[in-house]
């Protein structure tokens, strides 16, 4: 971004702010390159299927007719 987001842009205008607010020795240290969405963390397995809870016998709502 070479210049800062118009004022109608708050969000964009808060976050250019933010990088604007660190000196070029801190931007060094930063990761050159966009990274992934699937770096972020670790695979992992699938959750294990939930249990068949039967509530049906659970009347939330009072009312008098038998299923």
């Amino acid at each position: 971004v070479g210049k800062a987001p118009a004022a109608s842009l708050p969000h964009a205008l808060r976050w250019y702010n933010q990088i604007a607010s660190y000196v070029a020795g801190e931007r060094q240290n930063w990761p050159q390159g966009a990274s992934p969405l699937s770096a972020g963390g670790k695979p992992t397995a699938p959750a294990p299927a939930a249990k068949d809870d039967d509530d049906d016998d659970v009347d939330l709502f009072g009312s008098g007719d038998e299923e």
